[in-house]
C-alpha cells in the first residue's frame, strides 16, 4: 500500500500504488489500483483493475453528495481517468475504456 486509504477494508493482496486513493469503500482481494486513482464510496470486487488517473464514486461538482454506492465487478477493468458516476455497476469480466464514463445506474 503506497498509496492513501481512509475508513476502507482491503483484503489480502490488494495494491494501491502512490497517489492513489481509496476512501470509504471495501476493495476485495487481488485487485490492483493504480497511480493517481480516487475510489469513493465503491465496492470493488477481485481481481478488478483501475487504471491510472481513474475515478470511482465520481459525482459532477455541485452535485448532492447522496450515499449512492458504485459497484466495479470482479476482474473488471477500468481504463486510466475513465470516471465512474456513485451509483454505476461495471459488471464483472468488462472493461470501461480509458476516459470513459457511464452516466448512471443499470
Amino acid at each position: 500500500i503506497a498509496g492513501t486509504v481512509v475508513n476502507s477494508i482491503l483484503s489480502p493482496g490488494v495494491v494501491v500504488a502512490r497517489g492513489a486513493l481509496v476512501r470509504d469503500s471495501i476493495v476485495f482481494s487481488d485487485t490492483v489500483i493504480e497511480q493517481g486513482a480516487v475510489c469513493r464510496r465503491a465496492i470493488i470486487d477481485r481481481e478488478a483493475w483501475i487504471g491510472p488517473g481513474a475515478r470511482i464514486g465520481w459525482r459532477p461538482q455541485g452535485q448532492d453528495r447522496a450515499k449512492e454506492i458504485s459497484m466495479i465487478g470482479k476482474q473488471a477493468r477500468i481504463g486510466g481517468k475513465a470516471a465512474v458516476k456513485a451509483g454505476c455497476v461495471v459488471p464483472g469480466r468488462s472493461s470501461l475504456p480509458a476516459a470513459a464514463s457511464p452516466t448512471g445506474p443499470p
